[in-house]
């Protein structure tokens, strides 16, 4: 399981549980081998660990506390600073990989010149941390995260240069199969992603006072299960939910992509025309987008029609009276009914907008870029396309 990591999402990764991108020893030996490997790992990477309180060992739980660590990337610094580290059922693999049954960290804060990161615990399981080699190959740009079977990250507060302060409540991801070093089935979630009126920008203020937000709550949610043998990866839901706000939910069922695909991806990072390149290998089996509206739908055409200076039965009317004239730059006729009704339909009663493409086979999709580019018309019929509002999920 390996993902890349840049710049300002060394912090955020961090407090997601899934990288440790931190090389020369600078510590003092602790007299607890488990501990000094640990604490070679995580200076393997370009940091440096200036502080450690004690390391006391009792059972088969190892104990770090009030651990410092100096980071240093693209000239920009930050420090690091652990309250409690807790190594439960640990050992140096042959390897040189740690792991770790239980990791748990508390009181985590990462102070940084464009910003900050405070995390009340962090925790995961089956843990298996990159060799200090590893992450010292990976260089100071990239992160190398560990194994795990499960990650949990409570009390996030993310402190942005433009934004205030961030919350997140919780985020989990569970990882239920592995093809080596390669994730291929699991979940990710978070909840209480909270967007205050109080902390955004004069924009943001603005639409969420004329909405009628004080804040917004949000939660993501997502499924997945990749087989490497046949290349097959089905997104089965990706959904971000808003309460008193709305439900937007992506399912794919996407072929073609192989522990080959994969390998070449990650090392074709940086060059988009590479990567373009081998995903136009891929097909397109199935995709379907899914909105439930939680009354954001009735507040933007109130907003709307209040600026028209009209009410929104009016201002509905309006709309859709023009959808066919609008549409009509797709220059697919038969397409643009099945839109106009579907949206003249949610317009003037906004429950649920699904649109799904499933066509008889994978369509490829260097097929869909070169119709895209050329007749772009074509698109809705090569994907079969389909839309319709208020149905029953």
């Amino acid at each position: 399981m390996q993902f890349r990591l840049r710049n300002r999402a060394l912090a955020v990764t961090l407090a997601c549980g899934v990288a440790f991108s931190w090389p020369a020893l600078a510590f003092d030996p602790t007299g607890n081998a488990t501990a000094d490997h640990f604490l070679k790992t995580v200076e393997a990477g370009g940091a440096t660990v200036s502080g450690i309180g004690s390391v006391s060992q009792d059972g088969d739980g190892i104990q770090i506390n009030d651990l410092s660590v100096d980071i240093r990337e693209n000239e920009k610094a930050a420090k690091l600073v652990v309250g409690q580290t807790m190594l439960r059922n640990a050992s140096v693999l042959d390897n040189d990989r740690l792991s770790v049954g239980l990791l748990e960290m508390t009181t985590i804060t990462i102070e940084a010149d464009d910003g900050g990161l405070t995390v009340q615990g962090l925790k995961t399981t089956d843990t298996v941390l990159p060799s200090p080699e590893e992450v010292s190959k990976a260089g100071t740009s990239n992160a190398v995260a560990p194994l795990y079977r499960s990650a949990e990250v409570n009390g996030i507060e993310i402190q942005t240069d433009d934004q205030g302060v961030v919350p997140i409540e919780q985020i989990k991801v569970t990882v239920d199969a592995m093809d080596g070093d390669l994730p291929t089935a699991g979940t990710i979630s978070m909840r209480g992603l909270k967007l205050s009126r109080d902390e955004l920008d004069d924009d943001g203020k603005k639409m969420l006072t004329d909405l009628g937000y004080e804040e917004v709550s949000l939660a993501v949610h997502g499924v997945g299960k990749w087989t490497p043998d046949d290349g097959r990866l089905n997104m089965e839901r990706i959904s971000i939910s808003g309460e008193n706000v709305a439900d937007l939910s992506l399912s794919a069922r996407i072929n073609g992509v192989t522990r080959d695909l994969v390998e070449k991806l990650d090392k074709a990072q940086g060059n988009a025309q590479e990567a373009m390149g081998l995903l136009q290998g891929l097909s397109i089996e199935h995709l379907s987008i899914d909105l439930q509206n939680k009354s954001v739908i009735e507040r933007v055409l109130d907003m709307q029609a209040a600026e028209a200076g009209t009410d929104r039965a009016a201002f509905v009317g309006q709309l859709t009276g023009a959808l066919p004239l609008l549409l009509s730059i797709l220059n697919n006729p038969q397409f643009q009914d099945k839109v106009a009704t579907a949206l003249t339909t949610f317009l003037n009663e906004p429950n649920s907008l699904r649109a799904v493409a499933a066509p008889a086979n994978p369509v490829p999709v260097a097929q869909i870029i070169g119709a895209a580019m050329i007749a772009p018309q074509t698109l809705p019929d090569i994907l079969s396309v389909d839309i319709q509002a208020n149905q029953s999920q």
